[in-house]
């Protein structure tokens, strides 16, 4: 068995079966199998710092992918308060997605997997600043 790691994938390779029939262990199949599993970058919690002009905000990102891109979770800072994630999306790479809360505007996330980052942008209030997260 063999364990190969490629773009968004973790493989493991079985290169053939062996079945203890007698004292010495003979190999049933030669063929080769595979079976991927696939990476999750993103599910699990983020240190986030929100960005606009000269005003750095530290907040947390809870992030949960599911059906392969679909994403649901929430947001929290001492700003905004607790948010929920709705209209998630992870794609190539990519997400998008809008936090809704009860105690500010609702905000508009995009952005992207960096160096095993989380960076990007986001929208509120007519005003557009720069976000970047470090996975816990």
């Amino acid at each position: 068995m063999r364990l190969l790691k490629g773009a968004g994938a973790t493989c493991i390779l079985i290169l053939g079966l062996i079945s203890p029939v007698s004292s010495s262990a003979r190999v049933v199949s030669n063929a080769p199998a595979a079976r991927c599993l696939a990476e999750d970058p993103i599910s699990g919690h983020w240190t986030v710092t929100f960005k606009l002009g000269d005003i750095s905000v530290p907040g947390e990102l809870t992030l949960k992918l599911s059906d392969k891109s679909q994403i649901t979770g929430t947001v929290n800072s001492d700003h905004t308060g607790l948010g929920t994630i709705r209209d998630g999306r992870w794609a190539a790479g990519k997400l998008s997605f809008t936090v809704d809360f009860t105690t500010h505007d609702s905000i508009v996330i995009t952005g992207e997997s960096k160096e095993g980052k989380l960076v990007g942008e986001f929208e509120t209030e007519g005003n557009r600043g720069t976000w970047e997260g470090i996975k816990q």
